[in-house]
């Protein structure tokens, strides 16, 4: 390659195509098994949050191991012009994916403010739609208008190309901001819960990192990139430089900022959208005053979390036994042993249904009163 600026010990290129591509090969393996059963076992309708997430990050994963095939298998000289293609088409896949996700948290966050939150889905899609076409652009113009010139001397001279190391930091910090700004809206509500104080120090400890585990994982990962981007750009606008493909380049920017919010992403996304249950008989519930604000609050987590035609009840109370396990836990109050029990339920007759689990937790079901259902996240 062209000059470089030697940022740490750098990595064989067969090294890095080996490792980058047995690493996507996996995780594209998971994916494909992961869109499958939703789109054979999920709700009807095939453009989900849930279900669109899956598809584009299914795109993104096959055009990054396609991407390190050269390397892998080649040797670097093979790795040309179209197989970089790969990887910027890949990369604003994966920017678009993790910003659905996003999208899915605001819709809990945001229930109470229903004009923002339904503006806030056309305005991602504008966006990612605008990241993409440009991408699409800078590889128009790699392809057709340097046919005779290396990748390094293309980058460096290409205004395309700075302007894309621009926007794509710009979207992934304002993807960050937005989970940590959700996060924060989600401890603020967590904690808000008539029956927060109630429990044991340690139990809101753990409710708390469960949840939020991943929301603050992906934004670090997010920013990450970022930062990395940024320092080629700075590289090349000041010294004409790439960032040598280090193992600092390749941890840094390419395998941890997008594999780990990929998979986390992945296992937080993998329960079932629900179709919608049919009209049930009415039946009459008894709600203790002053939770129906904490209803129709909460009522939004099973429609974003759970599928479209989720109920509170199925929030509260867990999904049944053919449902697969995913998503964020709601606290609505305080069951026995420590675990976590809707409010909605108390004083209502009958069992009450106690669940415990988290963001990316393990999780089980203990029945009361002679009945019990499977509560798993």
């Amino acid at each position: 390659m062209g000059n470089t600026i030697n940022s740490g010990e750098s990595l064989d290129p067969s090294v890095v195509g080996a490792i980058g591509f047995v690493m996507y090969a996996a995780l594209f393996v998971l994916v494909s098994y992961r869109l499958i059963k939703h789109q054979v076992y999920g709700a009807r309708h095939p453009f989900t949050l849930r279900k669109s997430f899956h598809i584009i990050l299914w795109f993104y994963v096959a055009l990054e191991c396609l991407s390190y095939v050269p390397m892998a298998f080649q040797g670097e000289e093979n790795y040309t012009k179209p197989f970089y293609v790969l990887h910027l088409l890949g990369i604003s896949c994966d920017v678009t994916a993790f910003s659905l996700v996003t999208v899915l948290w605001s819709r809990t966050i945001l229930v109470d403010d229903r004009r923002r939150m339904n503006t806030i889905f056309p305005f991602v899609i504008v966006v990612d739609l605008a990241f993409f076409g440009y991408s699409l652009f800078v590889c128009i113009r790699l392809l057709a208008d340097y046919p005779n010139r290396s990748l390094d001397d293309w980058a460096k001279d290409s205004p395309g190309y700075k302007n894309l190391l621009i926007a794509e930091p710009c979207a992934l910090s304002f993807n960050a901001l937005c989970v940590v700004l959700y996060g924060i809206r989600m401890v603020q509500k967590l904690t808000g819960l008539r029956n927060w104080r109630s429990l044991p120090r340690g139990v809101q400890i753990r409710i708390l990192m469960q949840t939020f585990f991943t929301m603050f994982s992906c934004a670090f990962c997010y920013i990450l990139r970022s930062i990395m981007i940024v320092l080629e750009y700075f590289s090349i606008e000041r010294k004409n430089q790439m960032i040598e493909t280090s193992a600092l380049w390749w941890f840094g920017a390419i395998w941890i900022p997008t594999l780990v919010p990929s998979c986390l992403l992945l296992f937080t996304m993998r329960n079932l959208d629900k179709p919608p249950p049919a009209p049930p008989a009415p039946a009459p519930r008894a709600v203790p005053p002053g939770n129906m604000d904490e209803e129709r609050s909460w009522g939004s987590f099973g429609r974003s979390v759970y599928g479209e035609g989720a109920s509170f009840d199925d929030v509260v109370g867990g999904s049944s036994g053919e449902e697969e396990a995913g998503g964020t836990p709601v606290v609505v109050g305080v069951g026995g042993g420590g675990g976590l029990q809707s409010p909605l339920l108390e004083g209502a007759g009958g069992g009450a249904e106690v669940f415990e689990g988290g963001l990316g937790g393990g999780g089980r079901s203990i029945g009361q009163g002679g009945r019990s259902r499977s509560i798993e996240f």
